[in-house]
C-alpha cells in the first residue's frame, strides 16, 4: 500500500495535519517515506487521548498526564503538583486539546523526518 493511501488513515487526523505530513515528506525518497511513515504513526498521539487525560485531570484531580504524554515534562510536573494550576489549566487544555495535540504530534514528525534523512536507526 502506498504511502499517500496510509497517511490518509491516521486515527482522528485533521486535514491540517494530513497536508504538512504530505508537504514534509514530499522530497523523500519512497523508502524514506514510508519509514516515516512507520516511525511517526507509532509515535504519533491521539487527541482524544490529550482529552480524556485532561478531563481526568479536572473530575479526578489527577492533572498533568496529557502534558506527559504529549512530552512536556516540565508543564506536566507543574500542573501535578499546582492541581493543574487550580483547575485552570486543566480546563483551557481540554477545550483546547486538538491544538495541543497537533503541536505535540508536529514536533514528533519533523523529528521523525529529520533522524530518517540522517540515517538514524530507530
Amino acid at each position: 500500500m502506498q504511502v499517500e493511501q496510509l497517511i490518509t488513515k491516521l486515527p482522528k487526523a485533521d486535514a491540517l495535519e494530513i497536508a504538512y505530513f504530505r508537504k514534509s515528506i514530499a522530497d523523500l525518497s519512497p523508502a524514506q517515506k514510508e519509514e516515516v511513515f512507520t516511525r511517526y504513526q507509532h509515535d504519533r498521539v491521539n487527541p482524544n487521548l490529550v482529552l480524556a487525560f485532561a478531563l481526568i485531570g479536572i473530575f479526578f484531580a489527577f492533572s498533568g498526564v496529557h502534558r506527559l504524554i504529549l512530552g512536556q515534562i516540565g508543564m506536566g510536573i507543574l500542573y501535578f503538583f499546582t492541581g493543574g494550576l487550580c483547575l485552570i489549566g486543566n480546563i483551557m487544555d481540554a477545550a483546547n486539546y486538538r491544538e495541543l495535540s497537533w503541536k505535540g504530534n508536529k514536533a514528533r514528525l519533523d523529528h521523525r523526518i529529520e533522524a530518517v534523512i540522517a540515517g538514524r536507526p530507530r
